[in-house]
């Protein structure tokens, strides 16, 4: 995805960049925002460290990254570097406004637009005509000339033999816009962003800095090694603490999930690990030239990052084959990627600190 600033007065698209999570919309969404200012980078890296889920995957196969707040709130809720407003999608369905004149007025305003749709009514999407499902769509622009809104989210490679989600950005004829808003008669999808409009800006006079060679980040690392409660199964969701993996302690949830030998493998929560690599080993770029530390621990930790896409892509030729050694394989790897990586950050926080 290129980023692009066009501001005429027909045609309004506002600056979206690559992100550097794509596993789901509430981190791919800002990330996708925030990656257009530079000065955020250092936020990214000094908040995504600790990561939580089931601790029973055949039961739901779901990790996510953790923030310090209520789950029911979103990431960009607490990033100092947006403006974030919401509102409930009914103050637009009662027929004194339409959605498409809303959101003209959002993106001119300067807000990227965050809601859910209906994917029948959305021609670029494979359920159009088909299947009414709904999801949440990054809208950031528009062209009256062209009579299309441009957005972001999850569609399938059409060119796949398997089913592959991509992140990808993707036009919208304004025509087709308030149907797919207003369209819930027919969906049977939960929408988990609980009736809400989320309106984000990017705030270029905030004086937020952080740095990720901070000890926040260093005590957050060893948060995540340790597989300590997170705060709010601590102090207010004790209940749900025993149905609760936190930090490494995924890999055990992980492993047992695979040992199962379920007959369709749940990925999400193996992508979403590879974005923690991902972001882990840009973070120790950082860290390590900093503290001056041994330059084959950078390479160590980008080795990481390798295996964990070579798991990810066991797992897909296992849901294709259902070939036993791919499994094997994969449950090889990641027991030797949490090996590895404990190996690795108890050094990064001994030498580091």
């Amino acid at each position: 995805m290129n980023e692009v600033i066009l501001n005429q007065q027909s045609k309004n698209i506002l600056a979206i960049a690559t992100p550097k999570i794509t596993t789901y919309t509430h981190h791919t969404h800002l990330l996708s925002i925030l990656g257009t200012y530079e000065r955020t980078t250092s936020w990214i890296y000094c908040n995504y460290i600790n990561i939580y889920g089931n601790a029973d995957f055949s039961r739901n196969a779901w990790v996510d990254f953790y923030f310090p707040m209520p789950y029911l709130l979103r990431p960009a809720e607490c990033c100092e570097w947006l403006t974030t407003q919401k509102m409930q999608r009914s103050f637009l369905t009662n027929g004194k406004q339409s959605f498409w004149e809303f959101l003209k007025y959002a993106i001119d305003e300067g807000f990227y637009v965050h809601t859910m749709l209906n994917y029948f009514h959305i021609p670029a999407a494979i359920d159009f005509k088909k299947t009414h499902r709904l999801h949440d769509v990054l809208i950031y622009g528009y062209d009256l000339d062209k009579k299309e809104i441009y957005a972001n989210d999850f569609l399938i490679n059409g060119e796949s033999s398997f089913n592959v989600w991509e992140y990808q950005s993707f036009t919208i004829p304004i025509e087709h816009l308030d149907s797919a808003f207003n369209d819930y008669s027919q969906v049977a999808d939960q929408d988990f962003i609980k009736g809400n409009i989320f309106l984000y800006q990017i705030k270029e006079g905030s004086d937020y800095g952080v740095d990720p060679r901070t000890e926040a980040v260093f005590a957050s690392i060893r948060t995540y090694l340790d597989a300590a409660v997170l705060e709010y199964w601590k102090h207010y969701n004790c209940d749900n603490r025993k149905a609760t993996v936190f930090g490494f302690d995924i890999y055990q949830s992980m492993i047992a999930y695979l040992e199962s030998r379920p007959p369709h493998i749940d990925t999400r929560s193996f992508n979403l690990l590879a974005d923690h690599k991902k972001l882990m080993t840009q973070r120790m770029d950082i860290i390590i030239g900093q503290r001056q530390l041994d330059k084959a621990s950078l390479q160590a930790f980008q080795d990481i990052e390798m295996q964990m896409k070579k798991i990810f892509n066991f797992l897909i030729k296992y849901n294709l084959t259902k070939q036993e050694k791919a499994l094997m394989n994969a449950i090889q790897e990641v027991k030797r990627v949490a090996e590895n990586e404990y190996d690795l950050l108890s050094f990064i926080l001994t030498e580091g600190t």
